[in-house]
């Protein structure tokens, strides 16, 4: 997948969804592209653009997924236990369903029938924004690629049922769900080049793609990115239909009779091949998107759609400068860099559809705030980010400052007095808008941290797993209520990372649920089920020069009760979680 500096949070309910997850609200470890999110997975086909989910992505390649998906009971409290989808990592893959909604799994089901001889399934399967269809390719050498969809919103998967691609094509990168689940996106490739192909997803799971999208002369193309509007009533693409090498950005509608039409919004400064930042706004009335030579750090138009015809783009992110979006867009963090370097400037400024501005300046200490460390608090009243003073690279502190008022408030230092060697190279930001999370270390003579700063009082966090206990955390994230984080640590900074938990209603040490593991056996990704009372990791290690992983679940009250998920005779690549479902 192509990482983009430009990092969007669009941290809201409203905001259109994904395919898939992450539970952890954000996660600035490194920079991300703009809202994103995808099911996950250890993916030589790998699922490429952007959607509009409310947080950026946070996966090593391997699988992530959403417990929250699929949940018909919104509103109520979540069911215990999780519905899973794992894929085999050997070919030829297949998918397996397990019942993990009891005290233990259920026997895996494989998810389609028996394949045929040289048939397996592609790396890298996919979920509706709710989870109600699970999406998945098979392949074969000779036949070529098939697409299929499944019904999952049932206690089990539904019969997967066939999507009527045109023949002749063969498909690209991930799928885009609209966010009604009606109606299914797919790029293909055929002799005349790549194209999007739409279609309506009727209620049995049937679906017959039809071309979507301007025409394309010869040597044209249709590049990566396709979004829905959040009424799904239009759609925005990249293209070149000339296949002149010259990018443009095209708005169509979704209507019958509106597969060819499209016009381009793109204006005269159009987006440089690389470069695929493509958003709408929440109400619909305004479409973003990168442009710029350097698709790490794009710029940001921004072009009125609500009007007829829509209005000539306007910038409101200059060229290599990085952005966080306010979670109800009324504002924008903007990071610019002089020099170009990792450090560099943050301000605050006003953001209305296309109009920007006034901006006001964060950091009184000039070219200090990191370009990777820095986001809005739950509720968007703080802007918390990373800044240093010292000459050790990547060594931060963690600020914040209170920018809900006419100007922002002189920022604070929220992490624990760190040495010139220390450092915060990780913020989680969960549900409670009165805290953040933090991973760091003091020093390098001590191993990372796991903190919990309360914003109003900075000076009463708390140390949620001790120093001593730990080497080098890998991954973190929170628990659905955000209560408690999950990570992955390399104890005494050898062997293999094992998997704990930090409880903030009871700080110290930390609670080890990943005992006992095989040898050479470490902790991969992790996922907490939707009620938090249950996590599922992978298990991994090394096997004559492939990776073997197994599923395994343990319940946060039973740290010692681990039980494998998967089959034994499976090595797991993927796993997707789904939200148990009432009888």
């Amino acid at each position: 997948m192509r990482t983009f500096a430009a990092l969007i949070i669009l941290a809201c309910a409203a905001c259109p969804g994904g395919t898939g997850g992450t539970t952890e609200t954000t996660d600035t470890a490194a920079t991300t592209e703009p809202p994103g999110s995808t099911s996950g997975s250890e993916t030589a086909d790998p699922p490429t653009g952007t959607t509009t989910a409310p947080a950026p992505t946070t996966s090593d390649g391997t699988t992530t997924g959403d417990p929250t998906t699929g949940d018909p009971t919104a509103g109520e409290p979540a069911l215990p236990g999780a519905r899973v989808v794992y894929m085999t990592s050997l070919p030829p893959r297949e998918l397996f369903f397990v019942d993990c909604t009891g005290e233990t799994p259920g026997a895996p089901i494989r998810v389609h029938e028996p394949l045929a001889e040289g048939w397996g399934a592609t790396p890298g399967a996919w979920t509706s924004p709710s989870g109600r269809w699970l999406y998945y390719n098979l392949v074969h050498p000779e036949l070529g690629r098939e697409a299929w969809l499944v019904d999952m919103s049932g206690p089990l998967p539904g019969v997967p049922k066939r999507v009527a691609l045109p023949a002749g094509i063969s498909l690209l990168f991930r799928p885009q769900f609209s966010h009604d689940e009606t109606r299914l996106a797919l790029r293909s490739e055929d002799a005349e080049g790549s194209e999007f192909h739409l279609c309506t997803i009727e209620p049995d799971g049937t679906c017959v793609p039809e071309r979507w999208g301007v025409p394309l002369q010869p040597g044209g193309t249709h590049r990566f990115i396709f979004q829905f509007s959040p009424d799904d009533t239009r759609v925005a693409y990249f293209a070149d239909p000339e296949g002149d090498g010259s990018d443009q950005l095209f708005l169509g509608g979704t209507a019958p009779g509106e597969a060819g039409v499209a016009v381009p919004v793109s204006g005269d400064m159009p987006p440089v091949d690389e470069v695929e930042t493509l958003w709408f706004s929440q109400d619909g009335a305004t479409l973003y998107f990168g442009f710029g030579p350097d698709p790490a750090r794009p710029g940001v138009r921004a072009v009125d759609v609500a009007s007829d015809p829509p209005k000539a783009p306007v910038t409101v992110v200059p060229i290599d400068g990085l952005f966080a979006v306010h979670p109800d867009e009324s504002a924008m963090l903007a990071w610019s860099s002089e020099d170009k370097s990792s450090n560099g400037d943050l301000a605050v400024f006003a953001l209305d559809g296309t109009k920007a501005g006034p901006s006001a300046p964060i950091h009184d200490a000039p070219g200090r705030v990191s370009d990777r460390l820095f986001q809005w608090s739950a509720d968007g009243r703080f802007a918390i980010y990373g800044a240093h003073g010292g000459q050790v690279k990547e060594a931060y502190a963690l600020f914040g400052a209170n920018v809900s008022g006419p100007t922002p408030t002189p920022p604070v230092i929220l992490s624990a007095p760190i040495t010139t060697n220390g450092t915060v190279h990780r913020v989680l930001v969960g549900p409670d808008p009165s805290v953040v999370f933090y991973v760091g270390r003091p020093d390098l003579e001590t191993g990372d941290q796991v903190w919990m700063v309360p914003l109003g009082s900075p000076g009463d966090r708390v140390l949620l797993a001790e120093a001593d206990v730990l080497g080098g955390i890998l991954d973190a994230r929170l628990s659905p209520d955000g209560s408690q984080v999950l990570f992955t640590a390399l104890p005494g900074w050898e062997g293999q990372h094992q998997l704990f938990l930090a409880d903030a209603a009871a700080p110290g040490a930390p609670v080890h649920l990943s005992e006992p593991l095989q040898p050479d056996e470490g902790v991969g990704t992790m996922q907490f089920s939707q009620d938090g009372g249950r996590v599922f990791y992978l298990a991994r290690r090394a096997v004559d020069d492939t990776l073997a992983q197994r599923l395994l679940q343990v319940d946060v009250d039973a740290p010692g009760a681990v039980v494998q998920v998967s089959d034994p005779a499976h090595s797991v690549g993927q796993a997707l979680y789904f939200a148990p479902v009432a009888e």
